[in-house]
């Protein structure tokens, strides 16, 4: 799915991270090691594309991405800029 997005040149790509209720009530959910793998894979991945990347319904993505930036060295703040420059958002 990711060649798909990169290749329609889209400038923003939200990931939901569907809920076990509602419409939702259905679907199998993930391992943690899977969920862990899969936001792992997602903070690699944010740092390569030209678009920029959100998540909904995933709150502990942002601890996977800082953990990721400290374990290269890198300052986490870029993480928090690029998202709200990207959505718009003004931190006060």
């Amino acid at each position: 799915m990711l060649e798909c997005v990169w290749e329609l040149g889209v400038e923003r790509w939200r990931l939901f991270c569907l809920l076990r209720g509602g419409r939702g009530r259905l679907l199998s959910p993930l391992t943690p090691d899977e969920a862990e793998a899969v936001l792992t894979w997602l903070a690699e991945v944010t740092e390569q594309v030209p678009f920029a990347m959100k998540t909904t319904e995933a709150p502990w993505y942002r601890r996977v991405a800082v953990q990721r930036r400290a374990r290269l060295g890198v300052s986490s703040s870029p993480i928090l800029v690029r998202s709200e420059a990207a959505m718009g958002f003004c931190s006060s």
